[in-house]
């Protein structure tokens, strides 16, 4: 079924009220690990979900790679910078091969002209096709043999990003979902293709460049129609002033203007040109136009006051889609069933606003060590607001509050348009700090817990802090969160027991014991409430005394295998500093150990095949 028969089937399904959903992830093959994680992007959290038909096996399968953004933090404990390393291997499965006779009827006038970086001018019906191969060489190439061919069709159309104002978006713009066959089996599938507006001036500025798909997944640009001009002509003629050249510029410098270090291009692939005769009719004959709908942008503001996420060309770590949301997702459920019990109890019926009485203020935070752009924060607010939205009226107070940290000045400026874009801008907040001073998150860490009531022992669900670092690592700052105390073992702080680390890379903390000062300068006693949660996503060895054959990150800059479990499971207090209610089975010779590890595991980037460890720990003391 060709994209254009589709869409007119498709109009149908829409009519009827079609819920469309993504498909969940699948395990690559190339990895026995559960979960698939992928390097950062930008400062260290862009991704995106493309799906591609592994049409030899039948399954689906996800770029969920990093962006190659270039990260200048100060913070002495590293994040993840892409190398401009062209030699690596591209895992992704090439499953867009064009068809000869359907780009050929229907291709662009412009098609023919070739471009030195790569992309080609496409109709819409080449772009709906997934029409995007460079050139028969390349096409025929990927064609092992005709049932290769066959099982290779149809293919999706790829990511596509507007550039038009964001007026104009609002006014018409293309959206698409398309249904495929896999291999002619009965497993037929709606899946979203996003169509996102980002305006040319706010990339540029460097506003919005972080919501683009990562450098190594391909994509299509909508240039606007004033731009056609200059894309019709023979490129080396136009001036280095002229809009194409900034277009140029931004997604094919191989060298970056604020830092001068190499860096890749971005992959666009097919560029489409608006044209105010035939482009819009032919959207609208293919079933894929929508016009005045201004949600679609700005649809977290929907018709009825609640809650919609809205489509994205980034995806965030896995250890944050999937562990940090999941035990996000069970807490934010437990304590809106506490605040509707609640309300029962008290007799204060709903047309009293007893909700929004009883959960005055939030009583979570979570915390995102080296935030860089803000797209893990971002995702985990979207995600879990409209979770808690679709059960709780609108006017309900959001019991969680986000906070990003980073010791780059520049972060913030990323971070605040994006949270605003995306509609989180009322539960997230940007912080700059030099996270290797233990006395400012000390004092940070207090503000946030005293602030948002995270001692308070009149709620009837417990208060939780969530403290995750994804692709930022700094040793110092672990350990000293490790050898937290709470309230209720405060005074046994001379009793704890913190057994030394001996990995090469030795930066325990250690207190004061039978007389002896402690190996580094006393910081501030940091309490941590019972139930805080610690997350971290880094480069790590696959095991003990195992070699690093990458460049980056340095092998200074990776874990060790075992590092995090012996920082936090090393810690341990006397049973009589514990609180009474201490599992047994976590205590040992009249010891208990402050930390639960629930999660320890390996597995790989995605991208490079450097492996990453995906690192959960819950304060049970």
């Amino acid at each position: 079924m060709s994209y254009h028969e589709a869409g007119r089937c498709l109009a149908g399904s829409h009519q009827k009220g079609l819920q469309l959903e993504a498909p969940a992830p699948i395990r690559p093959r190339s990895s026995s690990c559960p979960l698939k994680s992928n390097g950062g992007a930008g400062i260290h959290d862009s991704y995106i979900t493309i799906v591609e038909w592994n049409m030899q096996e039948g399954n689906e399968e996800y770029a969920n790679n990093s962006n190659n953004s270039s990260n200048s933090s100060n913070n002495k404990g590293t994040k993840r910078k892409e190398p401009g390393d062209t030699n690596r291997t591209n895992k992704l499965q090439t499953s867009q091969v064009c068809n000869d006779h359907a780009c050929d009827s229907t291709a662009h006038p412009l098609s023919s002209i070739s471009h030195k970086h790569g992309y080609r001018i496409v109709s819409l019906h080449e772009w709906l096709d997934g029409c995007h191969c460079q050139n028969k060489q390349q096409q025929e190439s990927m064609l092992h043999d005709a049932a290769t061919a066959q099982s290779m069709q149809p293919s999706l159309p790829l990511p596509l990003v507007d550039l038009r104002p964001r007026q104009e978006f609002e006014q018409r713009h293309l959206s698409l979902a398309t249904p495929k066959t896999i291999n002619n089996a009965k497993d037929n599938r709606i899946v979203k293709v996003p169509v996102v507006n980002l305006p040319l001036p706010t990339l540029l500025s460097g506003e919005r460049s972080c919501e683009l798909p990562p450098r190594h997944v391909e994509f299509a640009i909508l240039i606007p129609s004033i731009y056609r001009p200059y894309f019709t002509q023979d490129e080396s003629a136009s001036s280095s002033s002229s809009p194409s050249s900034s277009i140029h510029q931004f997604f094919f410098a191989t060298q970056s203007k604020a830092t001068h270090q190499s860096r890749k291009p971005w992959l666009v692939r097919q560029v489409l040109i608006e044209d105010e005769q035939n482009f819009w009719s032919q959207a609208e004959s293919l079933n894929v136009l929508v016009q005045n709908n201004k949600h679609h942008i700005l649809h977290h503001e929907s018709t009825n006051g609640a809650f919609q996420k809205m489509d994205k060309l980034w995806k965030p770590d896995t250890l944050v889609s999937s562990q940090i949301l999941s035990l996000l997702k069970e807490w934010v459920q437990n304590s809106r069933h506490a605040t509707r019990n609640n309300s029962v109890e008290q007799g204060v019926g709903n047309t009293h606003g007893s909700e929004q009485e009883m959960s005055d203020k939030p009583t979570g935070v979570v915390l995102d060590l080296g935030s860089g752009a803000g797209r893990d924060i971002c995702f985990l607010a979207e995600e879990l607001k409209h979770f808690h939205q679709s059960d709780f009226p609108v006017t309900t107070t959001f019991p969680l509050q986000f906070i990003g940290i980073d010791n780059h000045k520049g972060s913030s400026k990323r971070c605040l348009p994006l949270w605003k874009h995306r509609g989180v801008e009322d539960i997230t907040q940007s912080i700059h700090l030099d996270l290797n001073k233990l006395d400012g998150v000390h004092d940070l860490l207090n503000s946030a817990i005293s602030s948002q009531s995270l001692q308070d022992p009149g709620h009837d669900v417990k208060p939780i802090l969530c403290i995750f670092a994804i692709r930022y690592l700094n040793r110092k700052l672990f350990s000293y969160l490790a050898h937290s105390f709470t309230d209720n073992a405060m005074h046994g702080q001379d009793e704890i027991t913190i057994e030394s680390n001996k990995s090469r890379n030795k930066t325990s903390l250690t207190r004061k014991q039978n007389g002896q000062h402690s190996e580094l300068p006393q910081p501030p006693r940091l309490s941590l409430p019972k139930g805080t949660i610690i997350a971290i996503s880094h480069f790590c060895k696959p095991h003990p005394n195992a070699d690093w054959n990458f460049d980056h990150p340095k092998e200074s800059h990776v874990l060790e295998r075992w590092e995090l479990k012996h920082m936090f499971q090393n810690v341990v207090v006397s049973t009589v500093a514990a609180a009474a209610d201490v599992d047994d089975r976590h205590c040992t010779n009249g010891e208990v150990k402050c930390w639960k590890i629930v999660k320890d595991d390996i597995c790989l980037d995605g991208d490079h095949g450097r492996t990453l460890i995906q690192f959960v720990a819950v304060k049970i003391v």
